[in-house]
């Protein structure tokens, strides 16, 4: 599946983008969609931190913010965010330990 990325220069300027992550705080410079469209969300959307793994919930008005625990549960139901989780989950761990992406 290939994704278009979106740098937050090319998106639209409004509060859905470049706002700090609710839980590590990192802004992020770029977002995807898993299904491949344009990657601007919209309110409700469930967006997944590329830095920490962070499972929330789009706001117009904030970014994204912490689900509650019925929402977590139906995010975590959906392939995508699984799959999502894992990989920044990988990742980190990959990163902590010195070992390549890839092997």
């Amino acid at each position: 599946m290939s994704h278009q990325w979106v740098t937050f220069d090319e998106a639209t300027s409004d509060s859905r983008n470049a706002r700090p992550c609710w839980n590590c705080g990192v802004v992020p410079d770029a977002q995807t969609h898993t299904g491949g469209e344009a990657a601007i969300p919209d309110e409700g959307d469930i967006g997944v931190c590329f830095s920490c793994g962070f499972v929330g919930i789009y706001v117009l008005e904030g970014g994204l913010r912490a689900p509650e625990e019925k929402e977590l549960r139906e995010a975590m139901e959906e392939p995508q965010v699984r799959q999502a989780v894992f990989f920044v989950q990988y990742g980190r761990m990959c990163k902590a330990l010195g070992l390549p992406l890839i092997p």
